[in-house]
């Protein structure tokens, strides 16, 4: 049965029998997917979040202050929920990626694990893992033109792979790179990848200070999949050219690819 916080009936208003409306809560629902708590973040959808099955769903007016109680309030209560499930939540906002007013979006970025995201009625739709993350407890060194990943955690369970990624650079580079993360199979093809600036955009490199770490944070759910043989390859592109920079390893010495392959075993 559908559970919706109650303090989010507060901004739902009666429904006046707009199809339309169902219809995009529906949307939204598809798109989330398997979710243990929903956080709507718009007030378009009234009270058709209540059709949505599955996850409890929290709403949220959006924008609002970070330092809003109820909007904090509600902003808790869909953590919980979706911590007392399988730590899966979703975020629906109106709010264009990296935006500065979209605190509850930053927040999940520097916090939780990134999932993917998806569109539904004129909205995003982004997945993170609330579940505990590895500790980057393995030495990096890799440099990446001017980016070092300075150490990486990688942790791999029945439920899919989560991985950490500490990154610095000694000096800001001039533009604002992004990087990849492709997941790959015995046979070398990708299964899963996230193709993306550091924290979704929220903190770009070229506004790095030097020496700062900045942590990524990665989920890929495969629950039930057989991964012996699989790796993890990883690299940085400057989107001016579109190529991956080429690579060093901690001694200095230049990788064959643009890349870094890490096994997942071991």
């Amino acid at each position: 049965a559908l559970l919706v916080t109650a303090a989010a009936l507060l901004f739902i208003p009666a429904r006046q029998g707009d199809d339309a409306q169902s219809q995009a809560a529906r949307a939204l629902a598809d798109a989330a997917g398997d979710v243990d708590s929903l956080l709507v973040a718009s007030d378009r959808f009234g009270s058709a979040l209540l059709e949505i099955q599955g996850p409890r769903v929290t709403g949220q007016r959006a924008p609002s202050m970070d330092d809003d109680p109820l909007a904090v309030g509600l902003w808790q209560s869909a953590l919980a929920d979706a911590q007392r499930g399988g730590g899966r939540i979703g975020l629906v906002t109106w709010f264009a990626p990296a935006s500065a007013g979209n605190w509850p979006e930053r927040r999940l970025w520097e916090s939780a694990a990134f999932v993917r995201e998806a569109s539904a009625a004129d909205h995003r739709v982004l997945i993170f893992d609330l579940a505990p993350m590895p500790e980057a407890d393995r030495a990096g060194g890799w440099t990446f033109g001017p980016l070092r990943l300075a150490a990486y955690g990688l942790a791999v369970d029945p439920d899919g792979v989560r991985l950490r990624l500490d990154w610095e650079a000694a000096e800001p580079p001039e533009a604002a790179l992004t990087w990849f993360v492709h997941l790959l199979d015995s046979s070398g093809q990708i299964v899963a990848q996230q193709d993306r600036a550091p924290l979704g955009g929220y903190q770009p490199a070229d506004t790095w200070t030097p020496d700062e770490i900045v942590t990524d944070r990665l989920s890929f759910p495969l629950a039930g999949t057989e991964m012996t043989g699989w790796a993890v390859r990883i690299g940085v592109v400057d989107p001016a050219v579109s190529e991956p920079f080429p690579v060093l390893d901690a001694a200095g010495a230049l990788l064959a690819e643009p890349f870094v392959v890490i096994p997942l075993e071991g």
